[in-house]
């Protein structure tokens, strides 16, 4: 939370730091979501590993940014932390949305087929391989 207060002024006013986390399946949007955050006046974070996430939004605090998005990766290497997890931790303190975001998978593919990221198709070439791992990786965040 951040006390606001004006110059001589005894009382404050409390407003918690409004986090909306911006996560989904690769080839999504993420990117083009977190820019649309930034056009919005959103501190925003890509690519935040979640282990480290309470210290960021423990800077950020200090800071006095009023609004953060933050893009997680939920398929994100366990070294680096749970990303479920870490908003759980971070929702029991502060206002959190979750932004998931989805595509039809004919959209992801042609995406895909654009760019140069081979390595998201598996060895068919007909489906991204994160589509193949979506019951496992999408749950509800408690």
């Amino acid at each position: 939370m951040r006390a606001l207060a004006r110059s001589g002024e005894k009382s404050f006013i409390w407003v918690p730091l409004r986090i909306v986390f911006v996560t989904g399946l690769s080839g999504a949007g993420l990117s083009q979501s977190i820019k649309s955050f930034e056009d919005l006046g959103f501190y925003c974070i890509e690519h935040l590993p979640p282990a480290v996430l309470e210290s960021a939004v423990a800077a950020l605090e200090q800071s006095g940014v009023a609004d953060v998005a933050v893009a997680l990766d939920v398929r994100a290497d366990a070294r680096l932390g749970d990303a479920r997890t870490a908003i759980d931790r971070i929702r029991g303190t502060h206002l959190v949305q979750v932004l998931f975001l989805d595509a039809a998978d004919e959209l992801l593919v042609r995406r895909f087929s654009q760019t140069t990221a081979a390595p998201s198709f598996c060895a068919d070439g007909l489906r991204p391989r994160s589509h193949r791992r979506r019951p496992a990786t999408v749950g509800p965040v408690a």
